[in-house]
């Protein structure tokens, strides 16, 4: 509370759209730690969720919400799903891009640069803005794809909590 009354920190207003998708994790018995149950999303339910059409038309149609102009970080549930929702948003005349470990250095910095000059509205990733990347004027974080880590879902939200005295 104190960082955001002295303007360090946005105000975060979280939302959870609900898919309605179950997952019927059979290989799991017992009591799995947390870092089998993640084995097993990576290597298997990621890609179902990313392959899923109407959880996919959801999130393009809540993206579609989002006014044009407002910087909109999109975390995908592999590099594929990212680079087909940006490819989608695109299409449907929102400026889009996606970024991953492939991407030239180059094409990077062209790319979050103009995302920071608000050129572009999307930056559709998987596992590439987590750390290390300062975009304070970030109005929006979507979270499409289960995160097993506390730090890394503070890292992620952090990239959109940027208050008026850093920048945010």
């Amino acid at each position: 509370r104190f960082f955001r009354e002295k303007g360090y920190l946005a105000t975060p207003h979280h939302h959870i759209i609900r898919t309605h998708i179950q997952i019927d994790i059979k290989e799991l018995s017992g009591t799995p730690d947390l870092g089998d149950i993640e084995d097993i999303f990576k290597k298997k339910y990621n890609k179902e969720l990313a392959n899923n059409i109407e959880r996919n038309k959801l999130i393009v149609n809540t993206l579609l919400r989002v006014p044009k102009g407002e910087q909109t970080l999109i975390y995908a549930c592999t590099v594929d799903h990212a680079n087909r929702l940006a490819s989608i948003m695109s299409f449907l005349g929102r400026n889009a891009v996606a970024i991953s470990a492939d991407t030239p250095n180059h094409l990077r910095y062209l790319y979050i640069d103009k995302f920071k000059k608000g050129e572009i509205d999307f930056i559709f990733n998987h596992s590439v803005l987590t750390t290390g990347f300062d975009a304070p004027k970030t109005q929006h974080i979507f979270l499409c794809r289960p995160i097993f880590s506390d730090v890394l879902y503070e890292q992620i939200v952090g990239r959109g909590l940027r208050g008026p005295e850093f920048g945010g």
